[in-house]
């Protein structure tokens, strides 16, 4: 008979493992993309991305790279903007998986 504790202890690993499974088998949307300088083809840094109508957004590397990952898109419209140039409406297409873009601003 396995004491009370280590068979806890065994569920607790089963259910964490089954678990880890399920998520690893979830379809995830990606769009990722790099905002770069009209004229220079330089990337533009710490632009901010943010899907339009939402909260969500995030700031552009120091190399004009970013990337978002969701179980279902948060909107269809990505709105790029930073100080120095002028904003730019980026729409996308919600029944691919999976986005790369180049934004030139």
């Amino acid at each position: 008979m396995i004491p009370k504790p280590l068979f806890f202890i065994i569920l607790l690993l089963f259910t964490g493992i089954f678990a880890f499974q399920q998520k690893s088998f979830a379809q995830y949307k990606v769009i990722a993309g790099i905002v770069k300088d009209n004229h220079s083809d330089e990337p533009v840094a710490f632009s901010s991305v943010q899907f339009k109508n939402t909260t969500i957004g995030k700031l552009t590397d120091s190399a004009g790279r970013f990337s978002f990952s969701f179980s279902k898109w948060p909107s269809d419209t990505l709105e790029i903007t930073n100080v120095a140039y002028q904003a730019i409406i980026y729409v996308f297409i919600k029944t691919k998986d999976s986005i790369f873009i180049t934004i030139k601003m």
